[in-house]
């Protein structure tokens, strides 16, 4: 495979770490943003890359090393569509129903089945990429060359996918676009005298591509987003559903309300249930005479009932500047106003860079 072979462990690091980065947002919107799911995610993850090295360590002593490389590496391009799908599947599968907590052990077991696709092949590439570098180089010098070539895919992968996040594409056009590029390398590899496993490689690149670059893609990111709010908040409409550089942010409509979700939990609901009349009066009581008010996070109705106090400035700290954008557009007439009134400053910064 000669260059070519260099060329696919810089492309295994770059779609582990893109596929890993897009999955685990998945994974915090199915836990309903729990930083448990950190925990899980990494340590299932890990278990299963240790589970496919071993696994592989044995199968290319029974299969033509390259091969089974190629074949693996195949089946890696669409890997990540295929656990996107669980992941959104994740309380239907466990039988959780929607907005209930997830039990610990049930999100454990899931977490453990789900996570095991991706993973489980990337352990298997590594020793299968480490194995066939060896017989041409030597172990030693093999093993670092792949490791590097990897990491180095891996920043690669990692600058993306930080991209992709801050222009807002959505996860399937991503993973679309990750297996195209890897299935155009596997090809690149297989041509000199592997012609089967190189025409796979082919129409597998030509279909993701085709399905990326044609409404085919949108309506898969669409089919798998209503999977997901099946078991979110199905008696709700969904209206727009989208991943900021800080969460993803969902707005529903469930009867009269709008409902906001932040990582598949209710943030908010407008027209709010109870009277913000009330808080504003709880907020204003904490000190008396008082013309300045902070507020951090999102506040819907809120700050109408504050301006009905003498107040001189209302600082409204919110640092997802693209949730609120979507908001103004679902919130009533009143609420809409008032953060126009000049009285209300919004900053979008952290709040605790604010407060220091």
């Amino acid at each position: 495979m000669g260059a070519s072979l260099h060329v696919l462990f810089l492309l295994f690091g770059a779609f582990s770490i893109l596929s890993q980065t897009v999955i685990l947002r998945e994974y915090l919107v199915a836990y309903g943003g729990n930083e448990i799911a950190l925990g899980l995610f990494f340590s299932t993850w890990l278990l299963w890359v240790g589970a496919g090295a071993l696994i592989a360590g044995r199968v290319v002593r029974r299969l033509t090393a390259e091969r089974a490389f190629l074949i693996a590496a195949l089946a890696y391009a669409v890997t990540p569509l295929l656990q996107t799908t669980l992941i959104r599947s994740m309380r239907l599968l466990a039988g959780v129903p929607a907005m209930e907590t997830f039990p610990f052990d049930r999100l454990a077991a899931v977490t453990l089945a789900t996570n095991m696709p991706l993973s489980l092949l990337t352990g298997a590439l590594f020793t299968m990429g480490a194995t066939i570098a060896a017989r041409r180089t030597g172990a030693e010098r093999a093993v670092t060359r792949v490791y590097l070539l990897e990491a180095l895919g891996g920043f690669a992968g990692g600058a993306a996918a930080t991209l992709l996040a801050h222009l807002l594409v959505k996860p399937v056009p991503i993973l679309l676009g990750a297996c195209a590029v890897l299935s155009t390398g596997v090809l690149a590899a297989a041509l000199p005298g592997r012609k089967r496993t190189a025409a796979a490689a082919g129409a597998l690149a030509l279909a993701a591509a085709a399905a990326l670059l044609t409404p085919l893609g949108a309506s898969m990111e669409r089919a798998l987003l209503d999977r997901r709010w099946k078991a979110t908040l199905p008696e709700a409409e969904l209206l727009e559903s989208l991943d900021t550089p800080y969460r993803n942010v969902a707005l529903a409509r469930l009867g009269e309300q709008s409902v906001l979700l932040f990582d598949g939990r209710v943030a908010a609901a407008f027209p709010a249930v109870q009277d913000p009349v009330q808080d504003a009066a709880l907020i204003m009581s904490e000190s008396r005479g008082a013309r300045r008010v902070l507020l951090v996070g999102t506040a819907p109705g809120l700050i109408g009932e504050l301006l009905e106090y003498p107040v001189e400035e209302i600082v409204l700290v919110e640092p997802d500047a693209l949730m609120m954008e979507r908001l103004r557009g679902f919130l009533p007439e009143p609420d809409r106003a008032a953060l126009e009134d000049p009285r209300v400053e919004i900053e979008h910064m952290d709040p605790r860079s604010y407060v220091e």
